[in-house]
């Protein structure tokens, strides 16, 4: 589980690095800004539902929520 303080410090240490995955993938800034707002939001929200054991895990699950929101705008 992912603590309010947790998910601050993805955030701070991970967002550029998020906005540049969107961003390759959708070729659009403003699009790629929000959708990095969109996974920090579901991170936000799921927070309580992470089971890994370490910030590299969590990282990977940031990252797919990016992936996933990507996918949800093409469908």
């Amino acid at each position: 589980m992912l603590s309010n303080e947790d998910v601050e410090r993805l955030y701070r240490e991970h967002a550029s690095d998020v906005l540049a995955f969107l961003a390759r993938r959708v070729f659009v800034p403003e699009v790629a800004v929000d959708l990095m707002a969109e996974t920090f939001a579901q991170a936000y929200r799921d927070r309580r539902q992470f089971r890994g054991s370490d910030d590299g895990e969590a990282v990977g699950w940031v990252f797919g929520i990016a992936r996933h929101c990507t996918h949800a705008l093409t469908a």
